[in-house]
């Protein structure tokens, strides 16, 4: 049988208080904590989108076929913006030489939704045209001669 010396006890002493510091220091790393803060800025304004027709819109009569208005949305920004509808609304209409045509109204004609999912306009950059709406003159039962030959104007908006 081996015989323990005063040496080796201190030894076995020295190496558990080791082991035992060691594992009360590990045990400090894992179960410290800290705070901190941080911020984070937001625009105050994703800027303006632009929107204009691209083509022209022919073929409108009384009770005729609808006709797609194709529209281009520009996104001037730094920064993308979701596009989520571009609305369309007749403003007026006026004679081909640009004076107001006041017995050729906005009521001559009707705008419609098509189908739209939105996209997302990339800073610096335009959409394909687009067709977001259809216009076409309705029948209205009534001489509608004053709207031959008038220039539809249409309001566009982006939202």
């Amino acid at each position: 049988m081996k015989r323990i010396t005063k040496r080796s006890s201190i030894i076995a002493a020295v190496t558990a208080v080791g082991v035992l510091a060691a594992g009360g220091v590990a045990f400090a790393f894992w179960t410290s904590s800290g705070t901190g803060s941080a911020s984070a800025a937001i625009a105050s304004s994703a800027g303006n989108l632009t929107v204009a027709q691209t083509g022209s819109i022919t073929g409108l009569y009384p009770g005729g076929p609808a006709q797609d208005v194709s529209v281009i949305v520009t996104n001037p920004t730094s920064t993308d913006i979701s596009l989520t509808d571009v609305a369309v609304t007749v403003s007026g209409t006026e004679k081909p030489l640009g004076t107001a045509n006041a017995a050729c109204t906005a009521a001559n004609f009707t705008v419609a939704d098509t189908v739209y999912a939105g996209e997302v306009i990339a800073a610096g950059t335009a959409t394909a045209a687009i067709a977001p709406k259809t216009i076409r003159m309705v029948e209205t039962g009534v001489n509608q001669d004053a709207c031959k030959g008038a220039v539809v104007i249409l309001s566009l908006s982006a939202s």
